[in-house]
């Protein structure tokens, strides 16, 4: 008697005759349905090579055969050909389903090879055939996702914003009001959301941008996210900017500016964040009795998220620091753009430029002096300056000048100016004028030290200016050194171009000081 164990081993090995049209039969294989799909799927995977075979021979559904078809040259590794076969099968009317299953590791594979274009043009042969039955994984969703901030890739980046952060389908609804889209699949990280909103930036899309935005007000909270909300800000408002839309790009940046610490009056670090807390714990609490008396919470506009303000107290800003040249390349550019425009008539430039600065936000001086220098108006640059001092008298200068990167810029401004071969007498003695009250001004209003690159921009002008003597450069580099140790605490020691480092070799400055000093072959100018 054979033992009970050797019992499945013999009945999975019996010559029990295989009958291809029994084994086809013996179940539902509803080709119009994804499970049926399946089923046949999973079935004929497990049988023997021999069986399959069989299976094949038969008159399938061209569904089925269809099927089967895709998975041998999803097994062979073909991408090309796998493509061809999905598309066409999609292009044919009732010929029944593709496997969904099948479908999606194509696309997985085609995401591993980092063929965006084949992926995100597939998908959209999909949802256009039939969205219903070829429905796209949360995963591979967010495989999309990741793979589009990682490459950059704004179709992609557009196909997740029209199917996950702003599903395009809820807009069919004539019921739908556009303000909360109800059919949101899942939610993204914060930090895809930024990377996605960066992508959308760099190619104008203002609107997709603006929606992202929405999209993390609504599920993430700007105060526990603030680097990943400043991102998707700065985002929004270079993409206005990209988009030529002026207004609401200068509009949004003003908006941004006031977030911002450094454009006020600085509080104690433990009073700011006691502050927020405080705003935060009792907008949460008002929130919460406007949803429970609203009939539409998800519809209804006095339901405000991420509210950081209280009636009649003074706006919290949320963010450190202030706007930099930096983060803003867009806005910078619009502003050059428009500069040619505005300096056609001298006479009442400065006054234009002076009042669109105060009419908006002081955050705008640097960008505003950056353009004029950089087209060599750094004559009226300094005025703008100046006359925008004057137009705040009671914003302390520390205040409007935080960061000091507006001296910086004038500093490189006046090097480029002394370096140009045919720079008259007169105009250097102006030119050095101004860098002297320059200079003061900086004293003034960044008395815990200059930035590093804003004392190197300081040095490099000193040392093109023709009437610089040795000893206005050595008490330069002391006053810089004593900096060093009363605020910096380190070592005092600075980089040069090559050319600077020459002539501060020429000066004679003391071994003492040049030892401080390294010559570099490259230094942003």
């Amino acid at each position: 008697m054979l033992p009970l164990l050797r019992l499945p081993f013999l009945r999975r090995h019996s010559t029990v005759e295989f009958i291809p049209l029994l084994w086809l039969s013996q179940r539902g294989r509803d080709p119009f349905s994804q499970l049926g799909v399946r089923e046949f799927l999973d079935d004929f995977e497990k049988l023997l090579k021999r069986q399959k075979e069989q299976v094949e021979l038969l008159k399938l559904h061209p569904s089925l055969r269809s099927n089967i078809e895709l998975l041998h040259l999803l097994q062979r590794g073909e991408s090309m050909p796998v493509f061809a076969h999905i598309t066409e099968h999609l292009s044919q009317k009732n010929q029944g389903l593709l496997s969904s299953k099948l479908v999606e590791r194509y696309i997985g594979n085609l995401l591993a090879e980092e063929n965006l274009n084949a992926a995100v043009s597939l998908i959209h042969i999909l949802l256009d055939s039939d969205s219903t039955s070829y429905c796209i994984s949360n995963q591979t969703w967010s495989a999309l996702a990741s793979k589009a901030c990682e490459l950059g890739h704004y179709s992609a980046a557009c196909l997740i914003y029209h199917e996950v952060i702003d599903p395009i389908a809820a807009y069919e609804d004539p019921k739908f009001k556009g303000t909360n889209n109800p059919l949101i699949p899942f939610l993204l990280f914060p930090d895809i959301l930024a990377q996605l909103s960066i992508v959308l930036m760099h190619n104008g899309n203002n609107v997709a941008v603006s929606g992202i935005q929405s999209y993390f007000k609504r599920y993430y909270s700007y105060f526990w996210h603030r680097t990943i909300y400043r991102t998707i800000a700065l985002a929004k408002v270079e993409a206005h900017a990209c988009a030529g839309e002026t207004s609401l790009a200068i509009a949004e940046f003003v908006k941004l500016a006031w977030q911002h610490r450094g454009y006020s009056p600085l509080q104690k670090g433990s009073t700011v964040e006691h502050n927020l807390k405080y705003a935060v714990e009792l907008n949460l609490k008002e929130r919460q009795k406007r949803i429970l008396a609203s009939d539409d919470p998800a519809n209804d506009p006095s339901i405000v998220y991420n509210k950081y303000s209280l009636p009649g107290k003074r706006y919290n800003a949320i963010f450190d620091g202030v706007i930099e040249l930096a983060d803003t390349p867009y806005i910078n550019a619009l502003i050059l753009r428009n500069m040619s425009l505005i300096m056609a008539d001298r006479s009442s430039a400065i006054e234009r430029l002076v009042n669109f600065i105060t009419s908006n936000h002081h955050a705008l001086l640097t960008p505003v002096i950056a353009s004029l220098c950089n087209d060599g108006y750094l004559f009226e640059a300094w005025a703008v300056l100046r006359r925008t001092k004057a137009s705040y008298p009671r914003l302390h200068a520390k205040v409007l000048f935080r960061g000091g990167e507006v001296f910086t810029i004038l500093f490189r401004a006046m090097k480029k100016k002394f370096s140009t071969s045919n720079c008259p007498s007169s105009e250097v003695r102006q030119i050095s004028d101004i860098l002297s009250s320059c200079r003061t001004t900086c004293r003034e209003t960044m008395d815990r030290g200059w930035t590093y690159e804003c004392r190197v921009a300081c040095l490099q002008a000193l040392l093109a200016c023709p009437t610089t003597m040795r000893q206005e450069v050595r008490l330069f580099l002391f006053e810089w050194a004593a900096d060093c140790k009363a605020f910096e605490k380190k070592p005092f020691q600075f980089s040069l171009h090559q050319s600077d480092y020459n002539k501060l070799v020429e000066l004679n400055v003391g071994d003492s000081l040049l030892s401080r000093a390294s010559p570099t072959m490259h230094i942003s100018l």
